[in-house]
């Protein structure tokens, strides 16, 4: 991957679908060097405490826009912290879901969850969908320095899932949102070369593969950092 380059580097226009696992690392790892990136977060980064903690994490390019009724979708990949506090090999997934209220315009949003309980975890290593707001509650994430502490006391301080987004384009509205998530079966199959059970894939059953790695180093670095930025500890 290619973190450098400025404003206009490739690191800030993820596509919202990617049709294999290599492109899916590759929006990931990009997704964490630009939440993490010091240059814009500043004193509003992203506590180290949450991501040193997280049960999981899962990452989506989201595509979205219309007036009054704006479809959503995108893909993205799902990890897990595995035992001996590595991350887990990935397993695809995919979102479709609605807007609507008053709102206009069109927008593509990287996503990052963070999946801060067992229960959270489990709700997006199914087979089946998981519908946010019905399935799992997704708050939007904390932000801040300054904040890190009020996190040090243990994991009933922390809701289910936490989101935090990087986005582009123009889109302006306040209305409800529904979204579904769904494992990528067939992406998974491609790339692991046969039909895996995505919970034996997060639980460890495949040990991470080295395409992983861009992904895996982006995680280490941002986990090292804290919250003194991504670009500070490379």
């Amino acid at each position: 991957i290619d973190v450098e380059g400025g404003a206009c580097s490739i690191r800030y226009f993820n596509l919202p679908y990617s049709n294999d696992m290599i492109g899916e690392i590759r929006k990931a790892a990009y997704t964490i060097y630009n939440l993490f990136n010091v240059d814009w977060v500043k004193d509003k980064a992203i506590p180290g405490t949450l991501l040193s903690n997280a049960k999981g994490l899962a990452f989506l390019t989201v595509i979205k826009g219309g007036i009054i009724i704006a479809p959503r979708l995108g893909t993205g990949l799902v990890i897990t912290r595995l035992p001996n506090g590595t991350w887990s090999a990935p397993s695809a997934i995919a979102t479709v879901g609605c807007s609507w209220g008053l709102l206009a315009g069109a927008d593509v949003t990287d996503y990052m969850i963070i999946l801060n309980t067992p229960e959270a975890v489990e709700a997006f290593s199914g087979y089946g969908n998981v519908s946010i707001g019905a399935g799992i509650n997704v708050a939007i994430g904390p932000i801040g320095r300054d904040i890190t502490a009020n996190f040090n006391i243990g994991t009933e301080n922390y809701a289910p899932a936490y989101s935090y987004s990087h986005s582009r384009g123009v889109f302006a509205g306040l209305g409800l949102e529904g979204s579904v998530i769904m494992t990528r079966t067939t992406c998974n199959y491609n790339f692991y070369g046969r039909e895996v059970d995505p919970r034996l894939i997060l639980k460890g059953a495949i040990p991470p593969p080295r395409a992983g790695q861009p992904l895996y180093d982006a995680l280490y670095h941002a986990c090292s950092s804290g919250n003194s930025g991504i670009d500070n500890a490379k």
